[in-house]
């Protein structure tokens, strides 16, 4: 039987087991999917066990080894060589090829709406791997612009020098209220449930300044009022729980070379949002 599964620490909870089981299960493909914890300083011995073992074809990995692995893989795809993260890994006879699917995740939970950022003007929040994958995806699709808003400047100049496109530029809090009127899209990628107040700006302020549609990359009760002060200003509004959905089904795709069931993984998901509430 074949296996996957999560590698982090310490994985007290996880989304993706429901989903991918649900997906295995869907298609008729004999599969596990598991929780392997493994800390940081046997991270290495893990890796060359998972790049032995036969029955193994692919896994995911979470915090707090999304960069770490960069260096302990044979190799990368352009995205995760790219955002600087890895968060899902597909094997090769004995080969171990990362890859990360959040970008492409992001991109079809818009898609998924009817939302295209071809020609978008859009606002990313935060700095961060989140930020990253955001970027990195909607420069993919053919963004007209992004403006880049973060607490900390150094980390995101690393950021638009990662890339290195000219699409992307820095913004302080007073340069955003000058532009909102003309945005497209706002992403909230921090983890701050009320993101405005991080940044010395209020809601009731920002978010009637223009219209478009706002993204909180938060699900379920981890999401504040950030998307519901948007909604009360006539914002389209888009949770996260479609990009969490998507990078699993991207990362499927990769493991087995089938369409991933995303109808079954969708009810699998919002299922174990439930009895997680």
């Amino acid at each position: 039987m074949e296996q996957y599964g999560l590698l982090g620490f310490p994985l007290l909870y996880s989304l993706s087991p429901p989903m991918h089981r649900a997906a295995f299960q869907a298609i008729g493909r004999q599969a596990t999917y598991s929780l392997w914890p493994v800390e940081a300083a046997d991270l290495g011995r893990r890796l060359a066990e998972l790049r032995q073992a036969a029955a193994v074809r692919g896994f995911n990995v979470t915090v707090p080894h999304k960069e770490a692995v960069l260096t302990k893989i044979d190799e990368l795809a352009p995205a995760a060589e790219a955002i600087g993260a890895v968060n899902t890994v597909r094997k090769v006879g004995s080969k171990l090829i990362g890859d990360n699917t959040d970008a492409r995740g992001f991109i079809a939970s818009l898609q998924e709406i009817g939302v295209s950022a071809s020609g978008a003007r859009a606002l990313v929040l935060g700095a961060g791997g989140a930020a990253r994958a955001v970027c990195y995806g909607l420069l993919k699709v053919g963004v007209e612009e992004i403006y880049l808003l973060n607490r900390t400047r150094a980390r995101a100049e690393a950021l638009i020098a990662s890339l290195a496109d000219q699409r992307i530029r820095l913004v302080d809090a007073p340069s955003t209220l000058e532009v909102l009127s003309t945005l497209d899209l706002v992403v909230n990628a921090t983890s701050c449930q009320e993101p405005w107040l991080a940044f010395g700006l209020a809601a009731e302020v920002v978010w009637p300044l223009g219209q478009g549609l706002a993204v909180d990359l938060a699900y379920g009760d981890m999401l504040g009022a950030y998307l519901s002060t948007a909604a009360a200003s006539g914002w389209q509004t888009l949770s996260g729980e479609g990009m969490l959905l998507h990078q699993a089904a991207a990362a499927f795709e990769l493991w087995t070379g089938q369409p991933a069931p995303v109808s079954a993984m969708r009810i699998a998901l919002r299922k174990a949002l439930v009895s997680n509430d």
